[in-house]
């Protein structure tokens, strides 16, 4: 359960930018242990960029996954292929050949959705220190200059997950 979503917004974000989470105001008080939504909507920067949107879980366990779901819409000018990143800690995912998701669509506005995981003991084999823990900072990045001032709305909902 979500429970109240709160609004908040940054000084490091455009000034039309909003942003909601399952655990209140960015950041948490107390980043929440297995699962985290959250939301932010505005406006794309003069380089059609997203500000990163960033969400926090509480830390990394061995033998877990976490489980990332994105869902992006935004308005765009040409039918250009898009970018979209996801990691985590500012990794990508290890053992994962599509480290991008890339997608088009014509012009108007746009609604795509991704699904990422990351398997923690695969990410602190990899990045040693990094993750066991660790706060699980997720963030997302997205641009395209074709798309410049226009607007965007992306949420995203992690979940860490047990490996069987």
């Amino acid at each position: 359960m979500l429970g109240v979503l709160m609004l908040a917004a940054s000084p490091t974000w455009a000034v039309n930018d909003v942003y909601e989470s399952s655990c209140g105001p960015y950041p948490c008080a107390k980043p929440p242990k297995t699962n985290l939504c959250f939301r932010q909507a505005g406006d794309l920067g003069a380089s059609g960029e997203t500000p990163t949107v960033l969400g926090t879980l509480a830390k990394g366990q061995k033998g877990t996954m976490v489980k990332v779901d994105v869902t992006f819409e935004w308005f765009t000018l040409s039918n250009q292929f898009r970018p979209f990143t996801v990691k985590l800690n500012n990794k990508f995912p290890v053992n994962f050949v599509i480290i991008n998701h890339l997608d088009s669509c014509p012009s108007g506005f746009c609604l795509r959705h991704a699904q990422t995981w990351f398997d923690i003991d695969a990410q602190e084999s990899t990045y040693p220190t990094q993750f066991y823990g660790q706060p699980l900072d997720i963030s997302f990045v997205s641009a395209k200059a074709a798309d410049a001032n226009s607007t965007y709305n992306v949420s995203i909902c992690a979940e860490v997950v047990k490996k069987k």
